[in-house]
Parts: C-alpha cells; sequence; structure tokens
C-alpha cells in the first residue's frame, strides 16, 4: 500500500550538513513526495518467481558492456535530488525514495537483479546500536554484500536533535549510577559495532566518524586502506597523522575541529605524504589551529590540491581562524581550481550589527587557475571582488546574501571583467528584498549566456528546532 508523506517527515535521515535531524518546513505549503513503504533489504534478493517477464537477452540494454549498465543503473537508482533554499542557502535534497526504485530494478531480470543488490548495499549509516546490531550480522553472515561497502556513516549527525534520557528529580543516586552505567555500557557496544562493521568491509572508499565518540578507530591498522575520502570529527592531531600514514589512496580530507588541533613542531609524527586534492578545514565548536599545524598536515600535497573549503560555524568568535583561512588562501591560492569560503556561525544566524570581517589577504592572490567560487555568508560589500584575480572563473556561487540591496553584486557584474567567462552564477538572498535588482540580474545573465540558479525562482525551507 502506498502512502504520502512530506519532506518534513523523511528529511530527518538527510545529511543537511551537520543537522540532518533538523525538520524542514516549506513557505506557504508542503511538498508531497508519494513513495511506497520502504522495502526490506530482502526485496533486493527476491526469488526468481518475483521476477517480471522480461527476455534480457534481447534488451538492448544488455547488448552494452555490465559496467556500462552498472553505471547507467546507478544514475537511475540515485534518486531524484532538488535544489531547495534553507536559511539563505542552496541544498540537494532528496525527493524521491531511492529503495522503492532498488526493489523495482531487484524485479525485472536476474542480471539487473544482481546489480540492484550491489547498489543497494554500497551506502550504510551506523548511528543506533539496534540497527547497527542487526547490520553487523549480515554482513558477518555475507561477505560478498560486506565486500560490496563502499560509504560508511558513523558520524552520529541523526542524534543531533535527540533529547537526553528524562532522570527524576527524586531518583537516588544509587539509581542515577545505575543509569550512566548502562548509558555507558550501551555506548562502548556502539562503538564496538562500528569496529565490527569496518573490519568485515575490506573496500570501503569513504568515510565519515566522529573520532573522539568511536576513539577505537584511532588505532592503527583500523581503517581500510582503501580509503579515498575521508571526514574526521573531533579526531586528535596526533591521531590525524597516525590514521592517515594508513591510507596511501587518500584524496580527499575534511577535517571538522570541535576542540583545539595544533601539531608541537618538536613533537615526531608520522611524515604525511597522502596527494590530496581537496581539503577542507572546518569549525564547529570551540577548536582553534595555526598555519604550520595545517601544512604539516598538507606536506604532501604541493603538487596536487585543487580544491579549498574553509568553513566557519564556531559557536564563538572566528577571530581565531581567519588568519589561518588568509595563510591558506595566500599559499594555495594561485594552484587551485576550486575555493569555498562559508561562514555561517551560529547556526547559521549571524548577530546582528556584527561588523564584516575580510577573509582574503590584504595583498591580492593571483587566483590564475580558479574555475569555481563558492562564498557563503561574506559581507558583500563593492570591495568584495575589488582586488579578486581570477581571469578563468567561470562559476560563481554566492549565498545568505545578507543585505536588502543586490546593488553591489550587479554593480561588481556590470564593471568587472572578472566575470566575462562567468558560465554559472548562483544567487542566493538572506533577505526578501532585491525585488528592483532581480530583473537586472536575469538580463545581466541572459545576455552573458550565463547560467542563472537563484533564490527567487526555488521554494524556500526552514528548519524547525521542535
Amino acid at each position: 500500500m502506498a502512502l504520502t508523506t512530506t519532506i518534513v517527515s523523511f528529511t530527518t535521515a538527510l545529511a543537511l550538513d551537520d543537522l540532518p535531524s533538523s525538520k524542514l518546513g516549506i513557505e506557504e505549503h508542503e511538498l508531497e513526495v508519494a513513495c511506497p513503504t520502504s522495502p526490506a533489504e530482502s526485496d533486493c534478493d527476491s526469488d526468481d518467481s518475483s521476477l517480471m517477464s522480461y527476455n534480457s537477452e534481447s534488451s538492448s540494454i544488455n547488448i552494452l558492456p555490465p559496467e556500462l549498465v552498472r553505471q547507467i543503473l546507478a544514475q537511475v537508482v540515485s534518486g531524484r535530488w532538488e535544489t531547495f533554499v534553507v536559511e539563505g542557502q542552496f541544498e540537494e535534497i532528496e525527493t524521491q525514495c531511492r529503495s522503492c526504485t532498488y526493489r523495482s530494478l531487484a524485479k525485472v531480470c536476474r542480471d539487473w537483479q544482481a546489480i540492484a543488490r550491489e547498489l543497494f548495499h554500497r551506502d550504510i549509516v551506523l548511528d543506533k546500536k539496534e540497527s547497527a546490531e542487526e547490520l553487523v550480522a549480515t554482513l558477518r553472515n555475507n561477505p560478498l554484500m560486506a565486500s560490496e561497502v563502499r560509504k560508511v556513516d558513523a558520524s552520529l549527525r541523526g542524534r543531533n536533535n535527540e533529547m537526553p534520557p528524562l532522570v527524576s528529580v527524586d531518583s537516588s543516586s544509587v539509581v542515577v549510577e545505575a543509569e550512566e552505567r548502562e548509558r555507558e555500557a550501551r555506548s562502548e557496544r556502539e562503538r564496538e559495532l562500528v569496529l565490527q562493521a569496518l573490519q568485515h568491509c575490506p573496500f570501503i572508499t569513504h568515510l565519515d566518524a566522529d573520532f573522539g565518540y568511536h576513539h577505537k578507530l584511532n588505532r592503527p591498522g583500523i581503517l581500510p586502506s582503501s580509503i579515498r575520502s575521508l571526514t574526521l570529527r573531533n579526531a586528535e592531531s596526533k591521531d590525524t597523522f597516525t590514521l592517515l600514514a594508513g591510507l596511501p589512496c587518500l584524496t580527499d580530507l575534511t577535517l571538522r575541529l570541535v576542540l583545539d588541533w595544533y601539531v608541537d613542531e618538536a613533537e615526531p609524527l608520522p611524515l604525511a605524504t597522502n596527494q590530496l586534492s581537496r581539503f577542507e578545514l572546518s569549525i564547529v565548536g570551540w577548536g582553534e589551529t595555526s598555519t604550520s599545524s595545517i601544512n604539516r598536515l598538507l606536506a604532501g600535497s604541493h603538487d596536487s590540491l585543487k580544491s579549498l573549503v574553509l568553513r566557519n560555524k564556531a559557536a564563538v568568535s572566528v577571530g581565531g581562524f581567519l588568519p589561518v583561512a588568509r595563510d591558506l588562501i595566500a599559499q594555495w591560492g594561485p594552484q587551485l581550481e576550486s575555493l569555498a569560503i562559508k561562514d555561517i556561525p551560529n547556526n547559521g544566524r549571524r548577530a546582528k550589527n556584527e561588523k564584516p570581517l575580510s577573509w582574503f589577504p590584504s595583498k591580492p592572490v593571483p587566483l590564475s587557475n580558479l574555475l569555481r567560487l563558492h562564498l557563503t555568508g561574506l559581507d558583500y560589500d563593492s570591495n568584495l571582488f575589488k582586488s579578486l584575480k581570477a581571469p578563468r572563473l567561470a562559476s560563481l556561487t554566492i549565498e545568505d546574501y545578507d543585505t536588502t540591496s543586490g546593488e553591489p553584486l550587479l554593480k561588481a557584474l556590470r564593471e568587472k571583467e572578472l566575470f566575462d567567462g562567468l558560465r554559472e552564477l548562483r544567487v542566493s538572498e538572506s533577505t526578501s528584498g532585491w525585488k528592483e535588482e532581480r530583473e537586472d540580474i536575469e538580463q545581466w545573465c541572459a545576455e552573458k549566456s550565463c547560467r542563472l540558479e537563484a533564490s527567487w525562482k526555488l521554494r524556500r525551507l526552514e528548519r524547525r528546532w521542535w
């Protein structure tokens, strides 16, 4: 039996940055998404009697090489994603249940059933003990399935909005201590299950984990050497270097800091030889770091680094992060093809009357190879692009444009030769103004043959904290 749900109900499973469990409401109306009830895992392992009447021998698609068929079907099951505006920022949100597509593909023919089974098991999420118990048992009993897992999420992001267990004010110290022991035992079991899951999956390529909570993952040799993309949450500096030494294939690293992350120059640590093509430095709590510490981490990436993301979501002032950000832009800017600067403190809401911050170095940096520039929450006055030197810039994203007028941007578009080669412009303002500038921006894009994605053409969502 089919059911009709809304985006509010199923976005709790989405990874909306650090707040996947935030409920989302839509301005003016709800977005309805029709999908059948989520299929059980066995639906991708149905027997021959459930297969549709289908002649795979005569199908034109099966004439193609198996790997090409797999790539085509992978695109089909990737779900339908749409762009929305959440608090002035672009968000890609899945609006169609992927598991429904898996089940349909699995019932077409034997070949497609095998491919659907492989794709279905590629991504796993380990966020609760109950589901992890069942998953680990399945991986242990089915090595073939475990060998198909490519992406593991143990970030605990789904717990951000969970309420802590209630304890009666009249509870005795004995009861409280017993509950604390039970909670610690449950946490210890969760850590052990994540450890076991990784040990059963030898070919993982993407891992996102909270290494502060899952501290057992910091042991040398635990992570599969096949990992190419790694998100380290709450990892200490010494553990970071130890982990990276065992990941020779790593090219994409995200470092999300809650506490301070400093490297003592005199401390003997494994040499970071990883040739990273993408690096993200994100402050999400009270943590600070230094330019020398980060440079030691990027020691092996002098010729390979092409994408840099600097993200502030700190609970306190960003003052300590700005010098590091400027140094990294100055040092790596000339070789970058993609640069993103995201200033979104206090869960996306900056304090009123807060002075604008300068993220770019005072001395202009030649961004001679830059193709993509993404700016979030910056102060967009007329001086923002004044000294920017990026002659190859093809894509510009400006979101959370916190101003009542789009005139500074429009003026820059008209006057700066920097934007003559622009092929894509994405603009999202955080206010409801801009009525006068919208048509002018659209006209400029039409004249320049530049694709425009604007917030006033998209549906807006808002996070609900209850």
